[in-house]
C-alpha cells in the first residue's frame, strides 16, 4: 500500500513537471496569437493594443465605487467617496491581476454553525497604473484605473 502511495507521488510530479515544461515552451515569442494570413491581433483578441514602437501592450482596466460618509461637509464628502472610489479601483486591478487568497473557516457544533469566517486577500506593486476618469453624481463615485502590460514579459509600461 506503502509503495503505490510512492508511485502515485511520483506520477503527480512527474506530470506537473511535463505540464510546467510544455507551458514554458509555448512562451516563446513576441505575440500572444499570431493571426493566418497577416490579420490584425485586435480583432482576434480583446484587450490586444498595439504600442508606438510595434510591439502589442494589453489593457487592463478596473472600476471602482466608493460612497461618501454620513458626517462632514459637501466638499469632504465628495472628495472621501472619490478616494474610495480610486483605491477600490486599484483594489479591483490588483484581484484581476494577480487573483486572491481565499481562507475560508467554519466550525459547527450540535449541528449548528457557530463560526463562519471568510477573508480574502490580494497583494501586488501595481507599476504605471493610471487613474483614468473619477465622477462623482448623486452621492456615489466611480473610479477607472488602466495598466498596460506586455504579453509573455508580464512586464507594466
Amino acid at each position: 500500500m506503502d509503495r503505490n502511495k510512492r508511485i502515485r507521488q511520483l506520477a503527480s510530479w512527474w506530470l506537473c513537471a511535463a505540464a510546467l515544461l510544455v507551458t514554458l515552451g509555448c512562451a516563446k515569442g513576441k505575440l500572444v496569437y499570431e493571426a493566418p494570413g497577416g490579420q490584425s491581433n485586435k480583432s482576434l483578441i480583446p484587450g490586444i493594443e498595439e504600442g508606438g514602437d510595434g510591439q502589442s501592450f494589453v489593457l487592463v482596466t478596473a472600476i471602482g465605487q466608493g460612497v461618501p460618509p454620513e458626517s462632514g461637509s459637501a466638499q469632504q464628502k465628495m472628495i472621501l467617496a472619490r478616494r474610495a472610489a480610486v483605491v477600490d479601483a486599484y483594489r479591483n486591478l490588483s484581484e484581476r491581476l494577480t487573483g486572491m487568497l481565499v481562507q475560508a473557516y467554519t466550525q459547527q457544533g450540535q449541528n449548528l454553525v457557530s463560526v463562519d469566517q471568510i477573508n480574502l486577500q490580494t497583494t501586488s506593486y501595481l507599476r504605471g497604473a493610471r487613474i483614468i476618469e473619477v465622477d462623482y453624481e448623486d452621492g456615489l463615485a466611480t473610479a477607472k484605473v488602466l495598466v498596460s502590460i506586455r504579453p509573455k514579459t508580464l512586464a507594466f509600461h
